[in-house]
């Protein structure tokens, strides 16, 4: 089935997100006003797909939302415990942060990563790409990463 695959993907996207996350070097190039706010932003795709790869190795199928009736129990556990396993993962990776030079620690990440976790597989569970959940998911990630900027 596809849950082999799931994993195998969930965890190669995991490396990935180790890579770029626990690296001295953050940015390349001259800084541009938007730099720290777009990386900030990046969190929220990164986690989101985790959480939709944990989603699927946890019930495959069509990515589980947290859609409403009796016959969706199995999908939003999947989707809750998906959303919890990322969100951990950011936690993890957050504490190793703390100890790398140059890179720090920061609430605001997991914030971002939570709407990620929870908001990727939400709009993903529309079957469609691009709809309004992922804009308002796009949208809320963007406020949280430039609620980070700013304080």
């Amino acid at each position: 089935g596809s849950r082999p695959l799931a994993l195998l993907l969930l965890v190669a996207w995991s490396g990935l997100i180790w890579w770029l996350m626990t690296r001295t070097q953050v940015t390349v190039g001259a800084p541009w006003w938007w730099g720290p706010w777009a990386r900030n932003l990046l969190h929220a795709p990164l986690f989101g797909v985790h959480a939709a790869l944990a989603a699927l190795t946890v019930r495959p199928g069509p990515v589980p939302g947290p859609a409403s009736g009796p016959g969706r129990v199995p999908e939003r556990r999947a989707y809750l415990l998906a959303a919890a396993v990322a969100l951990a993962y950011g936690v993890l990776i957050e504490w190793r942060q703390a100890g790398i030079p140059g890179r720090a620690a920061s609430g605001w990440d997991v914030l971002t990563d939570l709407v990620g976790a929870l908001g990727v597989p939400w709009a993903l569970s529309t079957g469609a790409l691009l709809s309004g959940r992922a804009v308002a998911v796009f949208v809320a990630a963007a406020a949280v990463a430039g609620g980070a900027g700013l304080l």
